[in-house]
């Protein structure tokens, strides 16, 4: 599976992203997966590092009715909670759409992942085409 580069100017870039981010949307997104998935209804999950036990919980509950109720997630997946409820969601039918904070050069895709991916119900998505620049490049950059 190959990834494809969407374009602002292509017809099927989101044109929410544009609507929301002007222009500050990105200029490409590299997609991975089904891209049927960005024409659904999207509900956005986002969790905090460091959250209170009843919070963790109640994700997971929320998780559970997400994918019980066949929404379509979208999420970076990059916190410990995140990923957990990404666990529970891999387990429904529902799409899911992962927002990389990196490109996908070199990415690699875990088994479970990997199945839904193939079967199209997840959908990769970096606005990054190569490596973005280390911290240190950018605080040389600014001097």
């Amino acid at each position: 599976m190959n990834p494809t580069v969407l374009r602002s100017t292509d017809a099927g870039y989101p044109v929410s992203l544009r609507e929301r981010l002007g222009d500050d949307a990105p200029r490409t997104l590299t997609a991975l997966g089904n891209l049927a998935s960005l024409s659904q209804p999207k509900t956005a999950l986002f969790c905090s590092v460091r959250c209170p036990g009843d919070a963790i919980l109640g994700a997971y509950d929320a998780a559970r009715k997400l994918r019980d109720d066949g929404v379509t997630v979208i999420s970076g997946f990059h916190s410990p909670v995140e990923k957990e409820c990404l666990r529970i969601l891999l387990r429904g039918k529902q799409p899911i759409i992962m927002f990389l904070a990196r490109s996908m050069m070199k990415i690699r895709i875990a088994t479970e992942r990997r199945q839904a991916l193939e079967s199209g119900r997840l959908l990769l998505l970096s606005p990054f085409e190569k490596r973005p620049p280390s911290n240190e490049g950018i605080l040389r950059a600014q001097k």
